[in-house]
């Protein structure tokens, strides 16, 4: 029988250790303290079992004159949209930015309020994105129940890109500054011919839901892969403490550290071999059957079933 991994743990995998601000504090896009944890930026686990503590499911929202907080200038009596990451930070120029790894998801999450500080529920907010760098999430979505949405951005040039998030009149912005990484100069490596390449897994669509499981819509390239035999050029990101391993993470780009997965769930395929392999930080091309996972609670999207490590010809 297949172990999985416990849901959660395979979330902070996909998210916690790129975007979790160094002093440990729980972000959130509330305006004012709010009783839930936002689900796009969790706290990196440190409870035995990397199970999140009590005190970190329960964190508070900051205040809304938080140093991470970008607020809109609403009209007068009209609704408040207030977007958060944790690592904004305001420069010199009064712009709102946030670090970023070219080919590393950013998530923005807006929150909207009307002008008695209550959410605004079920109202449409979009993103867009000054050179149309690909999502992770829908485009648009509707506001939760404490007003709320996420939205995950992968830019891939190097420089500044301003994400513009709008709510009917309102709208805020915050520029993302691309960082160059010099670990993806392996890509090109899955155009090898019969390999499937990341950049169709990526087609895939993701969303948080609050509760912290995955709304996923898998493209139609995806849903025919379903089942088949594949082949997948990536890094290991190792699961096991031991030198092989039978069950780990085969990722897009190299993983910077265990908790770090910079294309998110879309970027990582969950691995099981039935003999063990050899844990090897260079890239590796592996052969098995491709499996979409639908189970809710899940926190990958894609398994590799039957894995088995095949030759690969570096060019």
């Amino acid at each position: 029988m297949k172990q999985r991994l416990p849901a959660l743990v395979l979330f902070c995998c996909l998210t916690a250790c790129g975007s979790a601000p160094d002093n440990g504090e729980t972000p959130s896009p509330s305006v004012q303290p709010a009783p839930e944890r936002t689900p796009a930026t969790p706290q990196t686990a440190t409870a035995p079992g990397n199970a999140l503590t009590e005190a970190e499911m329960n964190a508070m929202a900051p205040p809304a004159d938080a140093p991470n907080a970008v607020r809109s200038v609403p009209a007068p009596d009209g609704p408040i949209l207030t977007l958060y990451n944790e690592s904004a930070y305001q420069t010199d120029a009064d712009t709102w930015m946030v670090d970023v790894l070219a080919g590393t998801p950013a998530y923005i999450t807006a929150q909207l309020l009307d002008a008695a500080g209550e959410p605004v529920v079920g109202k449409t907010v979009s993103i867009t994105t000054s050179r149309d760098s690909p999502l992770m999430t829908l485009a648009s979505s509707e506001t939760d129940e404490i007003g709320e949405v996420t939205f995950g951005v992968r830019p891939d040039q190097d420089g500044e890109e301003i994400v513009t998030v709008r709510a009917g009149e309102e709208q805020a912005q915050i520029t993302l500054n691309v960082i160059a990484d010099r670990a993806r100069q392996w890509q090109g490596l899955d155009a090898i011919d019969g390999v499937v390449r990341w950049e169709t897994l990526l087609e895939s669509r993701v969303r948080y839901r609050q509760d912290y499981t995955l709304d996923v819509q898998f493209s139609d390239t995806v849903q025919g892969l379903e089942g088949e035999a594949v082949q997948l050029v990536g890094f290991m990101l190792p699961l096991e403490a031991t030198d092989e391993q039978s069950h780990f993470l085969l990722v897009s780009t190299p993983p910077s550290c265990f908790f770090h997965v910079p294309g998110g769930p879309a970027g990582a395929v969950e691995v099981f071999a039935e003999r063990g392999i050899e844990v090897q930080w260079e890239p590796i091309m592996l052969s098995g059957r491709f499996q979409l996972v639908r189970e809710e609670g899940a926190g990958l999207i894609y398994r590799l079933e039957e894995a088995e490590l095949q030759a690969l010809q570096l060019p």
